[in-house]
């Protein structure tokens, strides 16, 4: 079955004919059986930024993955890929390309509604607020502009232009229960980090140690489960942080078996058919998590670590590069340096168990769909969740590096009993550094409309909820990721007056942070009516937005809405920007705000 597969390469934009995959006569249909569209922020962010980081300058192509459809009544149902093929249509449509109608979703109500009529309703502020996927996609279109804000488009046309996805066709009389079975069955290919697992044992001379490098990376690379289950908890206390790079102080750290109450050291585990990969269900329920990071990102951001406390001068600290595509170049290049390879690879190892260790407790967790945090400090849980909603990419996470250096500073002394209280300032440091460069250094910062950075406001959510927790108990922080202005930019035609001074309508005191579906629901109505709808939605949202709602009233016998444009605004503003400048220690005197 599988040697009758058409492979074909598709360019997604041909810039020499000026076309494009859906700039064809070939239709695609995403079948009723296939689940909705549910790309968010994370994987749309990272599509945009992986084509992004396409060099200009080299020759290969960049291989996004495999599309693969079957033909049923002259045109291609699809079978897997559907998420990045959507994705890819909206994205040509917001840089300008031109598509035609030639990707369609079999739907329960509308047997073929057309993306196209999604796209067009969009653009008329209509949409059906009811059906989930038509959400899902305005939200991505509204994902995919903020991206784009900062990209050079004509650079980034030439680069989506190296792009190539696989069209695999699967024969017109295949069964598609055995082909979906072979699909699932078959071999995946070797991983990078299962690469460079290999070529960091290569160094090591003798079995023994090759064999507790396994264990032990095996043991860090399952994200999602904490690394001591992995392990007897008599010994992982006195060992992990012990020992600057002999792997025979690790040989005892005892690996728990699934299968039995008896706790195995690695020499017997080695003489046994005992597999970590078992781990992964060991746990009881309540200790499974998400994890903020996958394992060849954890994998660079302790490289990065590594290099800090064998460098502490280094140069390139803070520069270095997190993209787990380019994970096996970044450590070649590094390993190239180091004249005692075999050094090297003992010295990672044991400076990644320690480091999952401490990333099991000093860093958040996803847990029963809330933020967890094992170290007991909630202002350190907030903090860490702050960063972790305003930084989605993966590759902007420094924030998880420079903690690392400090935890991991003198010899980890900062997690000793008597310095970790200081963990919470150190987090907090970072953050008003980066709220002075990202906000008060910029030109005229206070009115930036939708391109003010989102840490100022999830730093001034931080600091309103510190202020009054018991009144904010509920507040969470969440991907807001999509900058509202509450009196609107665009109101809905004859409703009500625009405001033409774009300075005053951009202002601080204007905007606030939202989820992109509830802009898309709310974008154009009337502070008053935008109002009524959070007093009387579950999610409160933000706790600056929640300050706005309340100000948005009837004053000194003008309406709630002039009032707010004429004053509200302005005094909200002012109160806000003055609790940001403070923390940062930021001087406004001389400044218009």
């Amino acid at each position: 079955m599988e040697n009758n597969e058409k492979i074909e390469n598709l360019n997604i934009l041909d810039l020499e004919n000026n076309t494009n995959i859906f700039d064809t006569n070939i239709n695609y249909q995403i079948p009723i059986y296939q689940r909705d569209f549910e790309w968010e922020d994370e994987e749309i962010a990272q599509l945009i930024e992986d084509i992004n980081n396409i060099g200009l300058q080299e020759d290969n192509n960049y291989y996004l993955g495999s599309l693969i459809v079957y033909i049923k009544n002259n045109f291609y149902e699809i079978i897997d890929g559907q998420q990045r093929l959507t994705t890819l249509y909206l994205l040509l449509n917001c840089i300008g390309e031109k598509t035609k109608e030639t990707l369609t979703f079999e739907c329960r109500d509308n047997p073929l509604r057309n993306i196209n009529e999604i796209l067009s309703d969009y653009k008329k502020n209509k949409y059906n607020e009811d059906d989930k996927n038509e959400n899902n996609i305005i939200n991505a279109i509204t994902i995919i502009k903020r991206e784009l804000k900062n990209i050079n488009l004509e650079d980034f046309r030439k680069k989506l232009a190296k792009v190539i996805i696989f069209r695999i066709e699967v024969p017109e009389n295949t069964d598609l229960n055995k082909y979906f079975e072979i699909m699932n069955t078959r071999g995946t290919p070797l991983k990078d980090e299962d690469k460079l697992k290999a070529i960091l044992m290569s160094y090591l001379s003798n079995e023994k140690d090759r064999n507790i490098f396994i264990n032990i990376w095996d043991a860090c690379s399952n994200m999602d489960n904490y690394v001591k289950n992995n392990f007897s908890e008599e010994s992982i206390g006195t060992k992990v942080m012990k020992s600057n790079y002999n792997l025979e102080d690790y040989k005892n750290i005892n690996f728990k078996n699934m299968n039995s109450n008896k706790s195995l050291n690695i020499d017997e585990i080695i003489s046994t058919s005992f597999k970590l990969e078992s781990f992964k269900n060991f746990s009881n329920e309540e200790e499974l998590y998400t994890s903020i990071l996958d394992f060849p990102t954890f994998l660079l951001h302790i490289l990065a670590v590594y290099k800090n406390l064998h460098n502490p001068r280094n140069e390139d600290k803070g520069k270095e590069v997190l993209d787990d595509l380019k994970l096996l170049k970044t450590f070649r290049e590094y390993i190239k340096q180091e004249e005692n390879k075999e050094k090297f690879s003992k010295e990672f190892l044991i400076l990644l168990f320690k480091c999952r260790v401490l990333f099991d407790e000093y860093f958040i967790k996803r847990k029963n769909e809330k933020w967890d945090l094992k170290y007991k400090n909630e202002n350190v849980l907030m903090l860490q969740a702050l960063l972790r909603v305003t930084y989605t990419s993966r590759k902007s996470a420094r924030w998880i590096t420079e903690l690392f250096y400090w935890l991991t500073e003198n010899n980890f002394i900062n997690t000793k009993e008597e310095n970790i209280n200081d963990f919470e300032n150190k987090i907090e440091d970072f953050i008003r550094a980066e709220v002075i460069e990202k906000f008060f250094k910029i030109e005229k910062p206070f009115s930036k409309g939708t391109d003010t950075h989102h840490i100022a406001f999830n730093y001034l959510d931080y600091l309103l909820w510190k202020e009054n927790k018991e009144k904010y108990k509920d507040f969470t922080f969440e991907f807001r990721n999509s900058v509202e202005h509450w009196y609107p930019q665009h109101p809905s035609e004859g409703t009500f007056e625009a405001w033409n001074n774009k300075e005053q309508l951009n202002y601080f005191g204007n905007l606030c942070l939202v989820t992109t579906q509830m802009n898309s629901k709310l974008s154009n109505r009337i502070p008053s009516s935008k109002r009524e709808s959070f007093i009387n939605s579950k999610n409160k949202g933000s706790i600056k937005l929640r300050i706005m709602a309340e100000e948005t009233t009837d004053h000194n016998g003008k309406n709630a809405n002039i009032y707010w444009k004429e004053e509200g605004y302005l005094l909200h503003g002012r109160e806000m920007i003055k609790k940001l400048a403070k923390v940062c220690n930021i001087d406004l005197k001389g400044r218009e705000y």
